[in-house]
């Protein structure tokens, strides 16, 4: 069984890329050693793994009562079983590691998003409702509003 798989962890600090791609996979009772000199990238893969580094772009993130900007380098945490949400604010597509607990939770993104035509992100569209409920009823979550609104556009 495979406890931990990342795949495609990307990473640049301005100038620098500190993870070009790198794809991941640890099966139960395996170990996994990351070797490699100082700025290989090691601690920033383990840090992108455990979800305590967001990749690129900005994100306004609403969690409860509380709303706020996730930038490059933010760790966010929303509990289960407290309303939450967010919206991408940055002009550029955001690139993050999302964790969920228990697993399968991660089926909401594939049922409720749209598969990609060609390689890159896709073009903005209108939130489709219906498509979102549908999932939210599957994966035991409830979409409760109003959504969260861009101001940066």
């Amino acid at each position: 069984m495979t406890c931990i798989e990342a795949r495609g962890l990307r990473k640049r600090f301005e100038n620098t890329t500190a993870l070009a791609g790198i794809d991941l996979r640890v099966e139960e009772g395996r170990i996994l050693g990351l070797i490699g000199p100082n700025g290989a990238g090691k601690t920033t893969a383990l840090n992108a793994i455990l979800g305590l580094t967001s990749f690129e772009g900005e994100l306004k993130v609403r969690c409860g009562d509380d709303t706020f900007t996730a930038k490059a380098g933010t760790f966010v945490t929303m509990p289960r079983d407290v309303p939450h949400g967010f919206i991408v604010e940055s002009g550029t597509p955001v690139r993050m590691l999302n964790l969920m607990t228990p697993g399968g939770g991660e089926g909401f993104f594939v049922d409720a998003g749209r598969p990609a035509l060609a390689d890159g992100m896709p073009p903005a569209g209108p939130l489709e409702i219906d498509r979102l409920r549908q999932a939210s009823v599957k994966y035991g979550s409830e979409i409760v509003g109003p959504p969260l609104t861009s101001t940066a556009h």
